[in-house]
């Protein structure tokens, strides 16, 4: 049987926040989270990657990034040539 590579389950948009404890040695990264209708907080997924980017250009401080989420949960940062 031949192993096809499969595609990210979904793609998530996270923001830069600046680390409050000590500024000058990073930065943290966060999902873009929404309210569901039940009051569970969930990240914002898109189905596909030119959905993501066109968030991410709405968003005006633009310290944010795509991240690919797969199938196992391994998370991934989209670069520029996957476009």
């Amino acid at each position: 049987m031949k192993r096809t590579e499969q595609g990210p389950a979904h793609y998530e948009v996270e923001l830069r926040q600046a680390d409050h404890q000590n500024e000058r040695i990073g930065t943290i990264w966060r999902p873009i989270r929404r309210v569901r209708p039940g009051g569970t907080m969930a990240p914002l997924t898109f189905g596909s990657l030119p959905a993501a980017q066109a968030h991410v250009e709405c968003l005006s401080p633009k310290e944010a990034r795509v991240v690919a989420v797969e199938h196992g949960g391994w998370r991934r940062v989209v670069d520029a040539k996957e476009t």
